[in-house]
């Protein structure tokens, strides 16, 4: 699992014929959350949006685009140090996103296009589950 890519080793790891999954800091770790950042979809940087997050894809390791290869088995948001209250929420609209962009990297979709059908979507999980079953939900 390559979640620092220090002297490129996911590359490396790669390269040696390991199986890897990438949990890259930015924009994967989903740490240290409050009520105040759920609520805005964003840290002060802007780097765990939803949309930062859609822009990534599984092969972008750091600042650098590995060529696609089978020993990228695929991604992980590592997510921590917060209740269900804030966990949920903050996911909601995260969690999704990243499987998109791991299941099909060169989609050449719009953000737009992904949170329209994520809405769709989020209707469809409104109704499936008993009210109050899920933590207040964030915003797009």
């Amino acid at each position: 699992m390559s979640w620092r890519d220090d002297a490129g080793s996911t590359e490396n790891y790669i390269k040696n014929g390991y199986s890897v999954i990438n949990a890259n800091w930015t924009p994967l770790y989903i740490v240290n959350q409050t009520t105040e950042t759920v609520n805005k979809v964003e840290d002060a940087r802007g780097k765990h949006r939803p949309e930062t997050i859609y822009a990534w894809n599984v092969y972008l390791v750091k600042d650098k685009t590995l060529p696609p290869a089978d020993k990228m088995i695929g991604a992980q948001i590592c997510c921590w140090e917060q209740g269900g209250e804030i966990q949920v929420p903050s996911l909601r609209p995260r969690l999704p996103a990243m499987c998109e962009r791991v299941w099909n990297p060169d989609a050449g979709k719009t953000f737009e296009d992904f949170a329209g059908r994520l809405k769709a979507t989020d209707r469809v999980l409104d109704r499936l589950l008993p009210e109050g079953s899920i933590p207040g939900k964030q915003p797009m």
